[in-house]
């Protein structure tokens, strides 16, 4: 890795907090504003990094097994995944953390064509999602169940 793109915003789950802590000295060796979260991070430090993140002062938040479920920051352009899972759902929520659309975007707007538009129109039109750990091998994020509204279980 020698460059990273200054517009994107990264979430980037790691393997394990080893991984995740040299993922973000790497990245601020390259320049970009990159912050570490993990599980034993006390609360308020994980706070103000999260806040951080979402505010822009960092662009990058490497982490191990914190932002993974409920994590909400719509900034994010970009997953970054270096963790492997058996679980489908747990893929989903890691790739879910750069799917959110940004506040103002779709609100108010009730059909999906004029919705889809408004999204591609926006400042975040997309998400990039990096693999590393080949989890788009092993499972599907939409089945052909999900497309047709069906309730099917996994």
């Amino acid at each position: 890795m020698s460059e990273v793109s200054s517009a994107s915003w990264a979430v980037c789950p790691s393997v394990s907090v080893k991984s995740a802590e040299l993922a973000c000295d790497r990245l601020n060796a390259l320049g970009q504003s990159a912050a570490f979260v993990c599980g034993e991070t006390p609360k308020e430090e994980r706070d103000y990094i999260m806040k951080g993140f979402k505010n822009g002062t960092y662009k990058h938040l490497t982490n191990c097994q914190v932002a993974t479920e409920g994590f909400d920051a719509p900034n994010a352009d970009m997953v970054v995944i270096g963790r492997p899972t058996l679980s489908r759902a747990l893929y989903a929520q890691m790739v879910g953390r750069g799917l959110r659309v940004l506040p103002g975007t779709v609100e108010g707007i009730d059909e999906a064509v004029s919705r889809r538009g408004a999204v591609a129109c926006s400042p975040k039109p997309y998400c990039a999602v990096v693999d590393f750990a080949g989890n788009a091998g092993k499972h599907t994020l939409v089945t052909p169940e999900d497309l047709l509204g069906g309730d099917y279980t996994e």
